[in-house]
């Protein structure tokens, strides 16, 4: 279970519609620029522990190349000026034992940087994955958001979205 942030300049924010632009234009640099079937991480946690379903929790992970389709991801939406939350640090190790119930074994938690040549999750987050994930027993109570979400599932994310016009839809 390999922890990504995106790296991008400034701060991300956490209204919804920052977020899912952010996620949108990741999603399209993945398929468009590098070719990737789409977004590379399958699960996406921001400062507030709202989780975002993106490639999904049954598919293969595209985020570490050469990996042999053997590894799960989660990216923390924040920007080099953002700090991780105690939400989102709650959600990530709710989601990394989730993904252990799912696949029926404890999976190695690991971040980008330990696998490559890169500085892949940021600081704070590679700080806090040198530690050991601690928060990973907790029980997955997050702190709730600013604005509500109707479920602790934040926002679908779905490749068939930009693809229709591809297919004959719109």
């Amino acid at each position: 279970c390999v922890l990504h942030w995106p790296g991008s300049k400034g701060s991300i924010g956490t209204t919804r519609s920052t977020i899912d632009g952010y996620l949108r234009a990741w999603q399209s640099m993945h398929i468009y620029d590098r070719g990737w079937k789409d977004i590379a991480y399958n699960i996406g946690v921001d400062l507030l522990g709202r989780i975002y379903i993106l490639r999904g929790w049954d598919k293969v992970d595209g985020s570490v190349k050469n990996m042999g389709g053997e590894v799960v991801s989660i990216l923390a939406i924040l920007g080099t000026n953002d700090k991780p939350t105690t939400p989102m640090l709650i959600s990530i190790a709710w989601v990394q034992n989730n993904f252990d119930k799912l696949l029926g074994k404890k999976l190695t938690r690991t971040y980008h940087g330990k696998l490559r040549s890169t500085d892949c999750p940021g600081p704070n987050l590679t700080k806090w994955a040198k530690e050991g994930f601690p928060m990973n027993d907790t029980p997955p109570i997050v702190t709730p958001p600013v604005t509500p979400a109707p479920t602790s599932i934040a926002f679908r994310f779905g490749t068939w979205n930009c693809q229709m016009p591809n297919l004959g839809g719109s």
